[in-house]
């Protein structure tokens, strides 16, 4: 007996069946939860659904920006709505999924001592926010959407036309908040492209993402072009801070909840921009001497944000890191790992971690910098004893505001020098270009002061970080030359990482220049990528005082 088939009619209703059984379900479990709540928090009901409906919604966002868009399961399922938007798709995880999360308050309350009934209303919550956002969707796609949704229509359709802008749906918070909403992104073309060709379309910024600059800045910077760094400084850093010390105010049920949204601001939003201003302002003086208190707040507050004791970071990055160029006395090389194995980055990370700061103080000694090294030694001896004094008072704050970004930030800036010294010259294996990379026509530039440069930052410290596209420009063909991985249209360096660790040569060679060296078949210029990334060649030892074999070529 052949399988029953529906027709489109029949398919039709029935998927229109399930979206109103899923609508019943989620509107009648919010009415029940309101009902057990309200007798005893009464109106205080109301606001815990309120924080219920602004947390679906910002999990929303998130879900559908890293899971429906990265690669996950999730991210199959979601590319058949792009390719039926008009169709229902209440799929196994569709319909379970959204109920999994919302419903994953009550533990989560329990856990945080918030109590049932509030736990109750903020469950209710969700289930509404989350069924306006199926009817608003659903309306959306419809035939004919009505006139009143005008905006929120262009806004949706700028996701599907573009889908790495405007992850909301409901509402551009989130996108404004985390800069999604329909800002220039990296060009989708995946075609390989010669030099000229990506050169001529990448925007040479002239400050990443900034109004108008402050009157004041002008007063404060050497160089009006960094009057951006005042700005972020002291709008961001403030903030950050702000929350940190909230954190430490709240209840402790309060500082859990708010956790994700500090860490998501502090590293989703702020991450890349704020580090790469502590970058920046350590490789340049920019500063005028009525700004020098801008300049220390740079150097000196926001890496504490970020768990890193002050000279440590420019001790690390300046005398060692560009001294060495990546080499065999680089404590943070990566030449001696297989840079597409996640297990080898996981000892690179973990050996950093435990023991990159002792590898550091070894390396200053050995080149006796003794000054350096004991402004480093007092400075972590410094933090770490006022980090165990806020562990013992407050716990959980500090597990929040401390611990937790202590872990992050190393696992971020080395997940971020494991990309930009993933492919190794193959002719020439300690060739400090040659084993750096170029982004171009990438969002990551316009964030984070045109760090995408990385190759032309190795050969020129000191460089204007606004000059950088001209010079590689000028210069192309001396990195071409030294072997330089020019890839074009790659968001940020976290992506190639990636790509990296999921083994995807194939992607990233559709992103590869071609220019001299390159190979220009696809799937030799894979193989190529595979060679480059694999090759070790340190005879030393790693972190874990380990010889590593070196692998043939």
């Amino acid at each position: 007996m052949a399988p029953m088939t529906r027709t489109r009619p029949q398919r039709a209703a029935f998927e229109q069946a399930l979206s109103g059984l899923h609508h019943i379900t989620m509107l009648g479990c919010a009415a029940l939860l309101l009902t057990f709540a309200a007798p005893t928090l009464q109106w205080l009901a109301l606001a815990w659904a309120v924080l219920g409906w602004i947390t679906q919604s910002a999990v929303a966002y998130l879900v559908h920006r890293f899971l429906m868009h990265g690669p996950s399961v999730a991210a199959r399922a979601h590319a058949l709505h792009h390719r039926h938007p008009g169709r229902e798709q209440l799929d196994w995880l569709s319909w379970f999924g959204p109920i999994a999360i919302i419903f994953s308050a009550w533990p989560v309350a329990w856990l945080l001592g918030a109590g049932w009934p509030a736990a109750n209303a903020m469950v209710a919550g969700g289930c509404l926010s989350y069924s306006y956002f199926r009817i608003i969707h659903r309306l959306i796609h419809s035939p004919r959407p009505p006139r009143w949704m005008a905006g929120t229509l262009a806004f949706h359709q700028a996701h599907h036309a573009r889908p790495d802008v405007n992850f909301g749906v409901t509402t551009p918070l989130w996108d404004w908040l985390m800069e999604t909403r329909g800002a220039d992104r990296p060009l989708k073309d995946l075609s390989p492209r010669t030099a000229q060709a990506a050169q001529a379309s990448q925007t040479a910024v002239a400050k990443p993402d900034a109004q108008q600059p402050w009157a004041i800045a002008s007063r404060l910077v050497r160089d009006e072009r960094d009057s951006v760094f005042v700005q972020l400084a002291l709008t961001a850093g403030p903030l950050l801070a702000g929350m940190a010390l909230l954190l430490y105010a709240v209840p402790v049920w309060l500082c859990a909840a708010l956790a994700l949204p500090y860490w998501a601001l502090l590293y989703l939003r702020f991450g890349g921009p704020l580090l790469l201003l502590v970058h920046a302002v350590a490789h340049r003086r920019s500063f005028t001497r009525e700004g020098r208190w801008v300049e220390r707040w740079i150097l000196w507050g926001i890496p504490l944000l970020y768990g890193i004791s002050p000279p440590a970071y420019p001790a690390h990055h300046l005398a060692m890191h560009h001294a060495e160029g990546n080499g065999s006395e680089d404590v943070s090389t990566t030449l001696q790992y297989k840079r597409d194995d996640p297990w080898a980055f996981l000892r690179y990370y973990l050996g950093f971690l435990v023991f990159g700061l002792l590898q550091l103080g070894r390396y200053l000694a050995a080149r006796r910098r003794w000054r350096l090294l004991r402004r480093v030694v007092a400075a972590e001896l410094a933090f770490w004893a006022l980090a165990g004094v806020l562990l013992v008072l407050a716990p959980v704050p500090s597990l929040v505001v401390v611990v937790v970004p202590y872990v992050l930030t190393r696992f971020f800036l080395m997940a971020g020098n494991w990309a930009q010294h993933a492919f190794v010259n193959l002719k020439a294996s300690h060739d400090h270009l040659g084993n750096a990379t170029v982004l171009l026509n990438a969002r990551h530039n316009e964030r984070c002061f045109n760090d995408g440069y990385h190759a032309v930052h190795h050969r020129h410290p000191a460089m204007h970080w606004t000059e950088m596209p001209q010079a590689y420009e000028r210069d192309r063909l001396t990195y071409a030359g030294h072997g330089t991985l020019v890839l074009d249209g790659l968001s940020n360096n976290q992506v190639v990482w990636w790509k990296l660790m999921r083994g995807d040569f194939d992607g990233l060679a559709k992103h590869t220049l071609l220019q001299d060296g390159v190979p220009p078949v696809l799937a030799e210029r894979a193989t190529w990528l595979r060679q480059r990334a694999r090759l070790q060649v340190l005879p030393g030892t790693d972190l874990w005082g380990r010889r590593p074999q070196t692998a043939p070529r």
